[in-house]
């Protein structure tokens, strides 16, 4: 059951993370056209020049992490979107057999010939 409790997890992260991955690219994007548009509109020195490729680099990285992360996940949504009659099964299955295990918690066996005392 775990399996299948992941599963639906992944599921129902999907969209979210995806809608996440895609505001942290628009960020990354924001902040290197920052640091293009201060090279572009200042005079810096060499230092200053080293930290901000410095730092366009760490956002680059950064942004190809948040990339790559959303192109897995793009055949996992695609895989989930041609398949929600599929989904919709996993989660009746993971459904009953929740029930099923609550029933078996709980179940009491009643004697049928024996009586109370009786060994």
């Amino acid at each position: 059951m775990y399996i299948i409790s992941q599963f639906l997890m992944l599921m129902n992260q999907i969209d979210d993370t995806h809608r996440k991955n895609v505001e942290q690219l628009s960020l990354s994007d924001k902040e290197i056209q920052d640091h293009l548009h201060m090279l572009e509109f200042n005079k810096i020195s060499a230092f200053q020049g080293y930290k901000t490729a410095k730092a366009i680099q760490d956002v680059m990285i950064r942004r190809r992490q948040y990339k790559n992360a959303d192109e897995i996940l793009s055949c996992i949504r695609m895989f989930a979107q041609d398949r929600k009659e599929c989904v919709q099964l996993v989660r009746k299955l993971y459904a009953s057999l929740n029930a099923k295990a609550e029933q078996q918690k709980n179940r009491v066996y009643t004697p049928r010939v024996l009586k109370d005392g009786d060994a």
